[in-house]
């Protein structure tokens, strides 16, 4: 039930920084003498900055590791410009914090620390496990209930993901990359630690599926929707 709780908050933190990135509005060029145009934040851009920050304190609240979740979210905001990402990122870890404050004033009262974990876990953690991890991760990964059968559909989702729209892919890439590898490190890990990284997984499998069938259906039309859209919309509601 954890695990699912940990998903749903970490799918609403990206969800949310993806939407609020896609919120902001330009202004006219308000200016004169060639200075840069003024740039407005829309209601949306500012409300998402806010349940981004709200979504990723409840995620860290559930499952500590969650917290890594930070690093997709800032690759999301990294396209806005340098004030509107400094802003969007502040508004967002304001509220965060405020959400993992209770946790984290906990640790410091009880445990010693800020982020003095509650269990003896931490001595699980080293590079060391790396490698076994990785065997014991992949085995099930590539299992027939898993996403065995599924694998070609992922990578041809991976390809063309990273080809139409590459800074959307850098988004679902740092998701899955930055909080799967930290879970190598750990040595009693198992599948269902990663599932709130499933989200990422099943979102290019999907997209594969889709590009795929079109590209099959429709191959002299590939190059020309790739040029004028970027994707299809199982990637492109993101935008």
């Amino acid at each position: 039930l954890v695990d699912a709780q940990a998903q749903l908050f970490t799918v609403l933190a990206v969800v949310f920084a993806l939407i609020g990135v896609r919120g902001r509005v330009n202004s006219e060029q308000l200016t004169v003498n060639s200075q840069k145009p003024i740039v407005h934040w829309s209601r949306v851009t500012v409300y998402c900055s806010l349940l981004t920050g709200l979504a990723l304190g409840a995620a860290y609240e559930i499952r500590h590791t969650q917290g890594l979740v930070a690093v997709p979210i800032v690759v999301a905001a990294w396209g806005l410009p340098r004030r509107e990402r400094v802003r969007f990122l502040g508004i967002a870890g304001i509220a965060a914090l405020v959400v993992a404050l209770p946790d984290l004033w906990y640790h410091r009262q009880y445990l010693g620390g800020w982020f003095t974990p509650e269990s003896q876990e931490l001595a699980l953690f080293s590079l060391s496990n790396a490698l076994s991890s990785a065997r014991s991760l992949a085995d099930r990964f590539f299992a027939g209930n898993e996403f065995g059968y599924l694998i070609p559909f992922l990578l041809y989702g991976i390809y063309r993901a990273a080809r139409d729209n590459r800074w959307r892919f850098a988004v679902l890439a740092a998701w899955i990359l930055v909080l799967g590898g930290f879970h190598l490190l750990y040595e009693a890990v198992k599948i269902r630690d990663l599932l709130p990284e499933y989200p990422a997984v099943i979102l290019l499998t999907a997209y594969g599926m889709v590009t795929l069938a079109r590209d099959v259906a429709h191959p002299m039309e590939r190059h020309k929707c790739a040029a004028n859209t970027g994707a299809p919309k199982t990637l492109h509601r993101l935008q």
